[in-house]
């Protein structure tokens, strides 16, 4: 398989618990240095489990390579420079640290593992971040809910809003939905007329 020009996919190990902000970095880097005809795409593979809990049946999202994020790149010098160099990323996978793509059989089994994550987010839905690392660089305190301004066709956020001195600001993102929860509307108790 010749690697020359051709955007493939390749495997960068993370620090254990780092892959998503690892993944949200490096699609910051791609959005703001325009990589985009190098840096294609940034996954980090998930599957929904349900756990049995407390007597209830928890539905979740579970990584299913932990420790690791999938690059879909055509490997230049620039492009493996500019992967490697984001926080949290300890090397790609291959002999001596050298970025190996893998094999479309492999892409094949991981997408296949992967099942799509439907959530029930639209516009206007307030929602919280799952990673404090998001509010932390954001400069929110943590747990601030945001609403939901705009969201893309393939289903990204892509503009949220928060008040500040009673003041409504919005600002232009990129979260997939599987980075934040939807805020639950408290359940409003009927009484049984009297």
């Amino acid at each position: 398989m010749t690697e020359e020009g051709q955007a493939l996919w390749y495997v960068v190990h993370t620090y254990s618990g780092y892959e998503h902000r690892v993944a949200i970095d490096v699609r910051r880097v791609i959005n703001s240095f325009r990589y985009h005809d190098l840096v294609l795409d940034v996954m980090v593979p998930m599957r929904v489990v349900k756990e049995f809990r407390n007597g209830k049946i928890k539905i979740q999202e579970k990584r299913i390579f932990p420790g690791y994020v999938f690059v879909k790149m055509i490997k230049t010098t620039e492009s493996w420079y500019v992967v490697r160099n984001v926080h949290g990323v300890t090397g790609f996978v291959g002999p001596a640290g050298q970025p190996t793509p893998l094999s479309s059989a492999e892409v094949d089994r991981v997408m296949a593992v992967q099942k799509p994550v439907k959530i029930d987010i639209k516009v206007g839905d307030r929602i919280t971040f799952k990673n404090e690392y998001e509010y932390e660089r954001l400069g929110f305190p943590a747990g601030l809910e945001v609403v939901v301004e705009g969201i893309t066709e393939d289903e990204h956020i892509l503009q949220i809003s928060f008040l500040l001195a009673n003041r409504k600001n919005v600002i232009n993102c990129h979260y997939d939905f599987c980075e934040v929860e939807k805020v639950k509307e408290p359940e409003v108790k009927k009484t049984a007329p009297a």
